[in-house]
């Protein structure tokens, strides 16, 4: 199995806890398939017919009385089911690397929790040790044979598969922690397919168990335009007034901007901005950007300024913040600025499909403001092939065959 980044999840797949039924991605300790395999193909091609009869499908030759090989068999298995056991007591590897040393601690063990500030795991001695999450370079963990469809579903942007197996999982799985990655998962479903809706209750789900989550770069917020539904509204309404944190964060979100409740939303969002919670204070504070920007009149100073609390956050938090920026040097006509700003989210912070696909056009537009129509062409040709399940792409295909009409028409440059 191929290494992974920091802090990732590699999986293992488990289909129930019968061993024959139990397939892995990787062979692990304890486990030899090879034995097995073997055993299984001795049991079924040495089987013996009876005298003088021939079944077709065993040498004559090869007559050993089936007593034997059960008893082989048996053995095998026995000692099979016994490797078995130790390892699902342990069926976990986290490797850690702590901050300021090059060397990796590797553990095999059974992880009792994992959350945004620390994962907790019982080692093979019996001792319940904690390490902090920013250590954590791999995690690899049995997955239900439901979780591995649904998670290869969604790489193939087949997001009714991916939503139907990842439920699926979610109802066969008992580990919390696990759970919250389903979840997680779920909302990435809903975030590629642009049913935002569902995305904000699936993570709404996620920070009622895990307040400190692991899964900031999925948390649904409004940061460019997007029709809201009345079910939406209301739910959001009621998010608003919740104790938690980002269950507010996210209806404040939706409603900023809503004639209805702006004034509400805003006030929630300042109360918000003062969050012992670094990252909401911090994503609260930048969800106000968006009325600033409706009041008009940025100074470059003020989206310099924006541009240092983006570079401040953690990496899986900025994609919003950067389409905010870009919007916000459209408005001071500096499209160069803008593009570069919204090419972010393609490039570096896609978590948010639709909203990296409406960057990326975005991007091309300012880029054409300019008189950069070759630059412009290749990205809106990258919203028709990376982004052909969304909106965009019918937007970027009207915007080439416009350029292409234009070119048409323009009469050669003398040299």
């Amino acid at each position: 199995m191929t290494g992974t980044s920091r802090g990732s999840v590699k999986t293992r797949l488990w289909a129930n806890s019968t061993l024959e039924n139990k397939v892995f991605f990787e062979p692990t300790e304890g486990f030899d398939r090879t034995t097995s395999d073997t055993v299984r193909w001795n049991f079924e091609s040495q089987r013996t017919a009876p005298v003088g009869v021939s079944d077709g499908t065993a040498p004559r030759r090869l007559r050993v009385p089936i007593a034997l090989l059960l008893v082989g068999l048996f053995a095998a298995n026995e000692d099979l089911q016994r490797r078995a056991v130790a390892q699902d007591k342990f069926p976990d590897r986290v490797v850690l690397q702590r901050k300021g040393s090059k060397s990796r601690i590797t553990l095999s063990c059974s992880i009792i929790d994992y959350t945004g500030k620390s994962i907790r795991v019982l080692s093979r001695n019996g001792e319940i040790r904690s390490f902090d999450t920013a250590d954590v370079l791999t995690v690899s963990t049995p997955q239900l044979r439901e979780q591995v469809v649904g998670e290869r579903a969604l790489s193939l942007r087949d997001y009714k598969t991916a939503r139907q197996s990842l439920e699926a999982a979610l109802i066969k799985e008992t580990r919390l922690w696990v759970r919250r990655d389903l979840l997680a998962a779920l909302v990435k479903t809903a975030l590629m397919s642009g049913d935002f809706s569902s995305a904000c209750s699936r993570f709404v789900l996620i920070v009622k168990s895990e307040p400190e989550t692991r899964h900031l770069g999925l948390l649904p917020l409004l940061w460019g335009p997007r029709i809201i539904k009345a079910d939406l509204k209301a739910r959001a309404r009621q998010w608003t007034l919740q104790s938690g944190t980002f269950q507010p964060l996210i209806g404040a979100s939706i409603l900023l901007l809503d004639a209805d409740w702006t004034r509400s939303a805003e006030n929630t969002l300042k109360r918000l901005a003062r969050s012992r919670n670094q990252a909401v204070r911090d994503l609260a504070r930048i969800q106000l950007w968006r009325k600033r920007m409706r009041a008009g009149r940025l100074s470059r100073a003020e989206l310099e300024h924006w541009q240092g609390d983006i570079e401040r956050l953690p990496e899986p938090m900025r994609g919003g913040p950067y389409y905010l920026l870009g919007r916000a040097y459209q408005q001071r006509r500096e499209n160069e600025q803008a593009a570069a700003a919204f090419l972010w989210l393609p490039l570096v912070y896609s978590q948010d499909h639709h909203l990296a696909g409406r960057a990326c056009l975005e991007a091309a537009d300012a880029l054409i403001d300019v008189g950069q129509n070759r630059s412009a062409r290749i990205l809106y040709r990258e919203v028709i092939a990376r982004f052909a399940d969304t909106s965009f792409a019918q937007d970027a295909k009207a915007q080439l065959k416009m350029l292409t009409a234009l070119q048409s028409k323009t009469p050669p440059r003398e040299e």
